[in-house]
């Protein structure tokens, strides 16, 4: 029996959580995944939802500037899911690929969603679980926008094959390498460098390791697969976060997809984004 618990409104950060209402839904093996939802302005809404699915351990702070972009016209739903902070996760779960992706159909079902309204929104980490339900009909939304999207988890070189095995306390052991892996070699400025440090410090050992040793190899199979409509966005100058070659075979693989190169991350991360989403639904509703 699905059901929906409200949250106290003590654990908002960025003025995103502070204008919006944050649940949790209970999922069909009794773990409980937080929602954050804002509706957008009746003189502005242009009727769809966009739920937002973003990178691993990405918390609302990492995209607030976007998401209140997007606020303005679409009715938001961001998902977090169950690698994060806010999850509560049941010990009889497998917490895999399969698990994740029915969370958002799942999600889906309980709010209410109309797919055909309905932009999934997802970078990263997100974008391989979308592509998950994507791949096998899990749902069926008008637009999915995949952000640098990737074929498998990033993670720093040589943790990938311990991280099966070793117990969640390792991770304060392997903090620091993490922690250098994403100053050095993915952050693009100071600006993205404290937000990656913030999931850093946020981060739940446990959960991490729960889901991540399923999730951690290839997942080139889903693509081939999926005949949604797709808009992949890039930036070909500067993205140390996404792998530019992994992002463009993914293009290829994707039967009906469209490749926009933002050029930058600094364009990639800002509202610039919502105003060519917004332009692209406009095209496709033409057609």
């Amino acid at each position: 029996m699905t059901q929906i618990l409200e949250e106290p409104s003590q654990f908002v950060e960025s003025e995103f959580e502070q204008r919006a209402t944050a649940k949790y839904l209970t999922m069909s093996d009794d773990s409980q995944i937080r929602v954050l939802m804002l509706n957008a302005p009746k003189e502005s809404k242009n009727g769809f939802t966009m739920m937002i699915m973003g990178g691993w351990g990405t918390i609302v702070h990492r995209w607030y500037t976007i998401v209140l972009e997007a606020a303005k016209y679409f009715d938001i739903v961001f998902f977090e899911s169950r690698e994060k902070h806010s999850s509560i996760l049941v010990k009889k779960s497998k917490h895999d690929l399969d698990r994740i992706s029915t969370d958002v159909q799942e999600t889906i079902k309980i709010l209410g969603i109309n797919e055909e309204k309905l932009v999934c929104y997802s970078s990263s980490w997100g974008s391989i679980f979308a592509n998950h339900g994507l791949a096998y009909n899990k749902f069926d939304p008008f637009l999915t926008v995949l952000i640098g999207p990737t074929a498998r988890l990033a993670l720093p070189p040589g943790t990938r094959y311990i991280v099966p095995f070793a117990p969640p306390w390792l991770f304060s052991l392997f903090k620091p390498i993490t922690r250098y892996w994403l100053v050095n070699h993915k952050a693009e400025d100071e600006i993205q460098e404290a937000k990656y440090l913030r999931v850093m410090n946020e981060a739940d050992p446990k959960k991490w390791k729960q889901v991540a040793k399923h999730v951690m190899f290839w997942h080139w199979d889903l693509f081939p697969k999926i005949k949604n409509r797709i808009l992949i966005i890039a930036a070909s100058q500067d993205d140390k976060m996404h792998n530019l070659k992994e992002t463009k075979k993914i293009s290829g693989l994707l039967e009906n997809s469209e490749y926009l190169d933002l050029k930058t991350s600094e364009k990639m991360d800002s509202p610039l984004v919502i105003t060519e989403i917004r332009n692209y639904i406009k095209k496709m509703e033409i057609i």
